[in-house]
């Protein structure tokens, strides 16, 4: 009967379906390739997303460390430990190494914002209000960045890590990504600082 079948269907019907169930494996496993591929593309381009933000930050960190260090009784220790956190933040070997550092920089900067916010002599400062609102709004970009990086890096685990993906990551080389560690800290870091002058 069932080559009455085939033979009812002719050859050409029946290479065309074996053809067609053949390629469907393939498909999906292209698709999945290119499904990785524009994950894994999504990562890098949000990380240049918060190295940009960061980038912008430590732009700003001079003007405010300079203007800060102008009220005389401000400088010192907050200060300092503000400037030597960016300077190790910028020179991290590592991106592991520089989220960190990062994070302590997100932390100092928090300090000298709230002690502006509550110190009356540099609440009247301008330049200083001023500059406390844009380097809040960097901070509010960086965390939105790192959620949009860390959401992009959880979707690329979950396609790598789910059959047919694990075998496309097997075969290409496809390793996870680690999420933006700022370390023991990230609660902290993740919360802009609010500053109301």
């Amino acid at each position: 009967m069932l080559n009455d079948l085939f033979a009812s269907v002719g050859p050409a019907y029946l290479r065309i379906g074996v053809l067609a169930i053949a390629a469907l494996p393939v498909s999906i496993l292209i698709a999945t390739y290119h499904r990785i591929a524009k994950l894994s593309s999504l990562c890098e381009r949000a990380r240049a997303d918060i190295d940009v933000q960061l980038c912008l930050r430590h732009d700003m960190i001079p003007g405010l460390v300079e203007t800060v260090a102008g009220f005389a009784q401000y400088e010192g220790r907050m200060v300092e430990s503000l400037r030597s956190a960016s300077a190790a933040a910028m020179r991290a070997p590592t991106p592991q190494e520089r989220e960190y550092a990062e994070g302590e920089v997100s932390l100092r900067l928090g300090a000298i914002l709230t002690t502006i916010e509550t110190c009356t002599e540099l609440k009247d400062s301008q330049d200083l209000r001023l500059l406390g609102r844009e380097i809040a709004d960097i901070e509010s970009k960086i965390s939105e960045t790192r959620r949009r990086f860390d959401s992009a890096v959880a979707e690329y685990n979950a396609m790598r890590s789910h059959f047919p993906g694990v075998l496309i990551a097997r075969l290409f080389r496809a390793n996870a990504r680690a999420l933006f560690n700022v370390g023991p800290q990230r609660e902290a870091v993740e919360r802009a600082p609010a500053v109301r002058f």
